[in-house]
């Protein structure tokens, strides 16, 4: 075996994701289905043309992604079950289905805001002015804020092509990327 034979797990992990995101196994992408691992379960459409095109070499397949998104998490709210809550993506109709108000899964606390898509001023200040009229709400407990990046988990199929991808991504500047 050389460096470059592919991992014996590399072709059925490569198989499942084409099925899962294209609902084929040879990357011909006539249905286009985008189900992926994320939490979400399917690919951003922000996306979808970088996944497409990392899916599209026969080295990687992808696992799971986000393009990022702006998240405000409450810590001190009693979450609810019923997903009323603040997911602009949601209201905007942008098709994301990160819930807000449910349990954030790690303890009490509840998500205050989720969004995968820019946000106005006004978005901004409308949450926090629910927020501070909020009985579940602790209103001097501070609201945690997040700003993730783009997230990308990608399967190669040997490691001298995995590490040629991460040399890549380390020289485009995604600093966070092992």
């Amino acid at each position: 075996p050389t460096d470059q034979t592919i991992l014996p797990s590399f072709r059925d992990i490569r198989a499942k994701t084409l099925r899962a995101l294209y609902g084929l196994s040879d990357g011909n992408h006539t249905l286009q289905l985008y189900i992926d691992k994320s939490p979400k379960g399917s690919v951003d459409d922000s996306i979808r043309n970088l996944v497409d095109l990392l899916n599209s070499h026969p080295s990687y397949a992808t696992l799971s992604s986000c393009s990022g998104r702006i998240a405000m998490f409450d810590p001190s709210a009693s979450a609810t079950a019923d997903g009323v809550g603040n997911d602009i993506d949601e209201r905007e109709g942008a098709g994301d289905n990160v819930g807000s108000n449910i349990p954030s899964g790690k303890g009490s606390g509840r998500w205050a805001l989720s969004s995968h898509a820019t946000i106005t001023a006004e978005q901004l200040i409308d949450i926090l002015d629910d927020n501070s009229t909020d009985s579940t709400s602790d209103n001097n407990t501070p609201l945690i804020f997040k700003h993730e990046p783009l997230l990308l988990h990608v399967a190669a199929s040997c490691l001298p092509r995995a590490e040629k991808l991460l040399s890549l991504a380390l020289s485009l500047g995604f600093r966070e990327s092992g």
